[in-house]
């Protein structure tokens, strides 16, 4: 490892699928999206990679997507589009039902190559699952007669060179447990949704982010909106990364992420509250939150 990069850039895609008519009347009331909601939402997908393609050696290297945003039907696609642009996809797809039992996942397409931007025909999909459903998608699961099934674990992608990201699907952010886990080994966090409550999602981010010193990025869905990303910089006019405020909008959007002066002061906090060295403190350009300890700084 020659060390961080700088930044990372991250494609943000807000998709404006609407519950409503995706999944026929009133929220989820049969198994998967319908056919039409499907074109609907892979033509705004589709947009935004051409967006992004265009970009050239600017183009984002994580591209993320909102919480049930992909059709089954969709995921060769988007496992081209990741390939094409040398990005990783992370984005939640529609649910995925075995017998009576129903999981919310998300998948993650890695790219061959990933994170060297040369062309590829391989790609890997892993996925992760949500661990704490929405009180509307209990009861929807109940009245088609099916177990929402939750994923217990959590998940830290190695991202090489760009860091260490931690991911969550929507509900799981109220997660308190998942933070421990987190504390001191991520420098992003990632949350994809399908959320009415943004404003409570808005202030979480800040919160997380200055109690973890981490990045912290929210795609939620353009039905509802208000995706954001959020860095825990001194300055308060620096914090807010990004942010799409506003209902029923669709938005593809590149942002910069630091990552080698974030990774300095994570060491630098460490150094300070676990060996009392104060040597780096005058040179900070994020707000430490005490006692702070990094993961492998021993």
């Amino acid at each position: 490892m020659l060390g961080y990069q700088n930044e990372l850039r991250i494609g943000i895609v807000q998709t404006t699928l609407d519950f409503h008519t995706a999944w026929k009347n009133s929220g989820l009331d049969c198994e998967h999206m319908n056919p039409y909601a499907e074109l609907a939402v892979m033509k705004e997908i589709r947009y935004a990679f051409k967006r992004f393609y265009e970009l050239g050696k600017e183009a984002p290297r994580i591209i993320v997507l909102p919480e049930y945003s992909i059709p089954h039907c969709g995921l060769k696609d988007l496992e081209k589009f990741s390939r094409a642009i040398d990005a990783v996809v992370i984005g939640g797809c529609d649910m995925f039902v075995d017998g009576t039992d129903v999981r919310n996942k998300a998948v993650i397409i890695i790219p061959g190559k990933w994170p060297k931007a040369e062309p590829t025909y391989t790609s890997t999909n892993v996925y992760f699952g949500k661990k704490y459903f929405a009180s509307f998608e209990l009861e929807t699961f109940k009245t088609l007669g099916l177990t929402g099934v939750p994923d217990i674990h959590t998940y830290i992608l190695d991202a090489g060179e760009y860091g260490n990201i931690g991911v969550a699907i929507c509900a799981d952010f109220y997660d308190l447990e998942r933070f421990l886990i987190y504390k001191g080994k991520v420098h992003h966090l990632i949350i994809i949704a399908y959320n009415k409550d943004y404003k409570s999602f808005e202030f979480l981010a800040e919160a997380i982010s200055r109690l973890l010193l981490c990045n912290v990025v929210i795609c939620n869905a353009g039905y509802y909106g208000d995706s954001l990303a959020y860095s825990p910089y001194r300055e308060e006019y620096k914090r807010t990364i990004y942010k799409a405020a506003g209902s029923h909008i669709f938005t593809s959007q590149v942002i910069c992420l630091p990552v080698r002066e974030l990774d300095d002061n994570q060491s630098a906090a460490h150094d300070k509250y676990q060996h009392g060295n104060t040597g780096f403190s005058a040179k900070t350009s994020f707000k430490w939150p005490p006692g702070y300890s990094k993961l492998g700084r021993e």
